[in-house]
């Protein structure tokens, strides 16, 4: 569950904090947790920067459930989400300038063509760390048009949204720091793997969900190259959401939670943005 975001100082994820979605908001945001959370707006506003920030601060940025992941202190763009607050004790502060009002819940993540690992390919993904997610994901994918693997991709989210399989924890993937955590392994860590350590320390230390924690569903432009039927389907299951066992927070181009309003709690990323599109559908 997440409650209110914002954002000072926030350099981890560009153009979000100036972004039109921020700046409309006062950089400070709310979501709902009876409705299902709509952000709308135009090209270039701030949408799709604001889903990747939800995947990096809920862990789903690699996969397409929360995850502890060796790559969140590793990658080449970790580098952007870490800052060194005290250069003498190696001291690292995780997403800085990012405050969340949330339990920690785990969350489920989805955007069309999102390879696991994020990579650009399958095959970049089973050279990774990825092999047995990029193979299942291969398995759904192969052999269909742009459309239909979308749709058995989004198989697994229509069944959460239903209440079947919703996380409860942070699962691990290639994640060794258990054990031999900094403190204790000094003598055996070499120096130039401290950082890494102490990162994986916060990281281990930051995420600890409540008991009682909601989960979030995570979708950025679900509705991308689906059918009107398909679209339709979507719209309902995530309309229909028990919002009292998830919370969702959808970033979409579609009509439909324009045209059902009331269901739905929207999120204008420049204000009269709604208005202005229906009263060109009138």
């Amino acid at each position: 569950m997440l409650t209110e975001l914002s954002v000072n100082g926030f350099t981890a994820i560009p153009y979000l904090e100036t972004s039109s979605l921020m700046r409309t908001h006062g950089g400070r945001l709310e979501f709902s947790r009876s409705k299902p959370n709509v952000v709308v707006g135009p090209n270039g506003s701030g949408k799709s920067a604001l889903l990747d920030t939800l995947a990096i601060r809920f862990l789903s940025y690699f996969s397409s459930q929360s995850t502890m992941d060796r790559r969140y202190v590793l990658d080449v763009d970790s580098r952007t989400w870490w800052t060194k607050a005290n250069q003498r004790r190696d001291e690292y502060v995780w997403l800085k300038g990012l405050a969340c009002n949330t339990d920690n819940a785990p969350a489920l993540y989805y955007r069309p063509g999102h390879v696991p690992g994020n990579e650009p390919t399958i095959a970049d993904a089973m050279m990774g760390t990825y092999w047995d997610e990029a193979r299942e994901y291969a398995k759904l994918v192969q052999h269909k048009s742009s459309g239909e693997q979308n749709q058995a991709v989004l198989a697994q989210i229509m069944g959460a949204l239903g209440g079947k399989d919703l996380p409860t924890t942070y699962r691990r993937m290639n994640w060794d720091f258990d054990n031999e955590p900094w403190g204790n392994a000094e003598p055996q860590t070499p120096w130039y793997a401290r950082d890494t350590y102490m990162k994986a320390e916060v990281l281990e230390a930051f995420y600890r969900p409540a008991p009682d924690a909601i989960p979030l569903i995570l979708m950025d432009e679900g509705e991308r190259s689906l059918d009107v039927k398909a679209e339709a389907q979507l719209w309902s299951c995530i309309s229909n959401a028990d919002c009292s066992k998830m919370q969702i927070i959808v970033a979409t181009h579609s009509m439909y939670p324009l045209l059902h309003k009331i269901r739905f709690n929207v999120i204008e990323t420049r204000v009269g943005f709604v208005e202005e599109v229906l009263k060109l559908m009138a």
